[in-house]
């Protein structure tokens, strides 16, 4: 859940650290996870810093006078990532880090062996092992017995139907008597704790939400930064290879997944998918021999491909006085 919202700025944590101050409970990371973490942040700011370098560079090379150059900051990346971690354990008050387990390397070589869940088809999965034996190990230790555990890797957790805990994974869970509730999305948690509200109907969606103004919205959530996706599909499509894209509309066909959280300051956190299609701009690349010389030429092309946004809605007083973007396939 980190990958998809790195500054947790999104409603969903808001919703989030909501129920775990109104249950009294909290979120316990294994170290493997954290440490993953920090390289993922690491990472994607080293891939934003050289872009912007980059992209400074080729500016600069333009201008003639060089007392208008860009200069950019230098940036201290192993400070700032040391710097992310402590605002996520701060923003999602997380206390408890799970520490490795040496002990655990004997049972993850063997089930690796045995190509049993999580391991992987292969025998491939070391961390998603590790992962699924320090929770485990961490349930059967608490006095509840039970935790929930969110993640989007449903190939080695969930079931054939990706809505619970593998049947084999559930099996060990009964044989030592804890209870793991898996849920695959933060979104999906939210909306299996949702409320009935009565007057939050798909009709009244529609009469009070500005379509127009989410319409830009999921435009601008698609152009904001390059979807990978995005890209994947066009050059799925033709054959070639796309450079940038651009979107220039979005249409809404329906509405689906309703769902509302209701927080503990009467706000009202309503989740909704919103089914539509997008045109899209793109810029494709053609490169080859022309006269002895290798080079590439660029040209446009518009597409239209159907596109499922994630919307969170806020209302006080029954009026929506918010809305993001939070998220969406093609």
């Amino acid at each position: 859940m980190f990958r998809a919202d790195v500054p947790l700025r999104s409603k969903e944590f808001d919703v989030l650290i909501d129920y775990l101050k109104k249950t009294g409970s909290s979120v316990v990371l294994p170290q493997i996870i954290l440490d993953e973490v920090r390289g993922l942040y690491k990472k994607a700011l080293t891939d934003r810093i050289l872009t912007l370098e980059k992209n400074v560079n080729n500016v600069n090379l333009l201008l003639i006078d060089s007392s208008e150059y860009i200069k950019t900051k230098a940036i201290n990346i192993d400070q700032e990532t040391n710097t992310y971690l402590e605002f996520v354990k701060k923003k999602l008050k997380i206390r408890n880090i799970l520490p490795y387990n040496n002990s655990f390397l004997p049972i993850i070589s063997q089930r690796a062996i045995d190509r049993k869940k999580t391991a992987g088809i292969d025998g491939q999965g070391f961390r998603d092992t590790l992962i699924w034996l320090t929770i485990k190990d961490y349930a059967l230790n608490c006095q509840e017995k039970q935790i929930t555990f969110i993640s989007v890797n449903t190939d080695d957790f969930a079931s054939s139907d990706k809505t619970q805990l593998h049947e084999s994974l559930q099996t060990e869970c009964d044989e030592i008597g804890i209870r793991i509730n898996y849920f695959k999305t933060l979104k999906e948690f939210i909306e299996n704790h949702s409320v009935k509200i009565d007057f939050i109907t798909y009709d009244w969606i529609e009469k009070n939400l500005n379509y127009d103004a989410v319409s830009e919205a999921i435009m601008d959530f698609l152009n904001g930064s390059e979807k990978r996706s995005i890209i994947t599909w066009i050059e799925y499509e033709i054959n070639e290879e796309c450079v940038g894209y651009k979107a220039i509309n979005f249409e809404s066909t329906a509405d689906t997944n309703l769902s509302v959280y209701e927080m503990s300051d009467d706000r009202l956190i309503i989740n909704l998918t919103m089914e539509g299609y997008s045109q899209f701009e793109f810029t494709i690349r053609s490169d080859g021999y022309w006269n002895d010389d290798y080079d590439y030429t660029d040209r446009t092309i518009e597409m239209s491909t159907d596109v499922i946004a994630e919307i969170t809605i806020t209302l006080i007083d029954k009026k929506i006085v918010d809305f993001e973007v939070h998220d969406f396939s093609i």
